[in-house]
């Protein structure tokens, strides 16, 4: 539809569907076509002169781009993207592009950059009464990476700040994730018990919104505490599950290790 919209040359129907599709790109992981549909709601958007809707369409080729691994072209979007929403005054949009900017940096395994890139974004959202959502998922992130250089307590803190925005809001697949890095707070910090709940819950959250990858994500998480507590049988149950839904969200057993073991 984005396409044929280009096509016929209905730019403001244009960048407004491929805009809305973003959520899907994400859930699915299906990046190209997120890649494309955005680049031609940049087009779009400088067709209307629209700074808006080319700030978003930047915004999300940056994030697909970062999701992809093509990280310089990535942070060169997200840049102009924050600039062109501080030019237009919109300051929770600026925050969520310069807090993308921090996975950028979390990618080139630079974690003291990633945290400040987020602290800023959060304070921008924090000083300007930004919305719940925003602000749930930069403390989401300052969590994260508290947790990878080590302060524990700032990270435990900062997810539980975050998931009670999200569930406040009703933001599930964000909730998915708080869930997956509770797990993965505890399990580091000497908690099986603790890590396994959280992975299930994880789990069932992840099924409500039809998520595969982060299905097979907290099932391999999961097989990892168990076979630390020497569970080897139930360990192998939950391998196997895991790498039949990573087959199917189009992702390999490597990366759902990666993304479960970020600091190795």
């Amino acid at each position: 539809m984005a396409r044929w919209l280009a096509v016929w040359g209905l730019p403001e129907h244009m960048w407004r569907i491929a805009i809305y599709q973003k959520g899907y790109f994400l859930l699915r992981w299906r990046l190209e076509e997120y890649i494309h549909s955005h680049v031609l709601a940049l087009a779009a958007g400088r067709v209307l002169d629209n700074k808006y809707a080319q700030g978003r369409a930047l915004h999300g080729i940056g994030v697909a781009q970062s999701q992809s691994g093509q990280l310089d072209d990535a942070e060169q979007h997200l840049r102009s993207a924050a600039e062109l929403f501080h030019t237009i005054g919109d300051n929770g949009l600026e925050a969520a592009a310069l807090a993308d900017l921090g996975l950028i940096h979390e990618a080139r395994k630079d974690y003291r950059a990633a945290l400040t890139a987020y602290d800023h974004a959060l304070a921008i959202i924090e000083s300007t009464d930004g919305d719940v959502r925003n602000r749930g998922v930069m403390r989401l992130n300052s969590g994260w990476f508290r947790h990878l250089l080590g302060d524990h307590a700032g990270a435990l803190a900062q997810y539980q700040n975050a998931m009670a925005d999200l569930m406040a809001v009703g933001e599930v697949r964000g909730q998915v994730i708080v869930w997956g890095n509770l797990a993965m707070l505890c399990r580091d910090t000497g908690e099986p018990a603790a890590a396994l709940g959280h992975f299930g819950q994880q789990h069932r959250a992840s099924l409500e919104i039809g998520d595969e990858y982060f299905q097979a994500q907290s099932l391999m998480g999961s097989a990892l505490v168990l076979e630390s507590l020497g569970r080897t049988a139930e360990a192998r149950s939950f391998r196997e599950r895991s790498l039949v839904l990573a087959r199917k969200a189009g992702t390999s057993e490597k990366e759902v290790l990666a993304n479960l073991n970020p600091a190795d």
